[in-house]
């Protein structure tokens, strides 16, 4: 049963929710929250990617640089290739297990139809520069998503519920026959 819930829980180690908030005209500013749930180490350097860019002329956004709270620095790529697309590089600090970190910021001037919506993350020991995790940013704040503790409860719950489907006989009825 435990193997079910915890499959059934999210697999990323770190998770990683925007907010995409307007900042005039064409400039638009991702704020970050950063979450290190069950790494198993702290988290030293991570990088959020941005969409590739699909011709020379399609090159839609500029990344404009954004914030790091103390003890991080912030480094941003812009896209340089056709199919290779920018990218922001936040290292330095350190969000030690079971802690979250805010306060994380990218701006960017945007020209396309559309936002851009969820990006790519990978987070790397900076001493071996292997790879730790990886996966999605998600969206934070808006309705029907629900938050980690909602997701676990979730899962708890449909773990239960196949653990007591399997303990049922066919042909049971609830009392017993004579």
């Amino acid at each position: 049963m435990l193997l079910l819930v915890g499959s059934l829980v999210s697999a990323n180690a770190t998770s990683i929710t925007y907010n995409l908030s307007s900042l005039g005209g064409n400039q638009w500013q991702y704020n970050y929250l950063i979450n290190n749930n069950t790494l198993g180490s702290s988290i030293m350097d991570f990088l959020i990617y941005f969409p590739s860019v699909q011709s020379p002329d399609s090159l839609n956004y500029t990344l404009l640089g954004g914030t790091a709270p103390g003890g991080w620095s912030l480094s941003t790529f812009q896209p340089s290739a056709v199919n290779l697309g920018g990218f922001a590089e936040f290292s330095g600090g350190s969000i030690p297990v079971g802690n979250t970190l805010s306060g994380l910021t990218v701006a960017f001037s945007y020209t396309g139809s559309g936002l851009l919506g969820s990006q790519y993350f990978e987070v790397y020991d900076p001493n071996t520069f292997d790879l730790l995790d990886s996966g999605p940013s998600t969206p934070r704040d808006l309705p029907g998503v629900p938050d980690g503790g909602a997701t676990f409860t979730c899962a708890l719950l449909a773990g239960l519920s196949l653990f007591g489907m399997g303990h049922l006989r066919p042909g049971w009825s609830g009392r017993q026959k004579n």
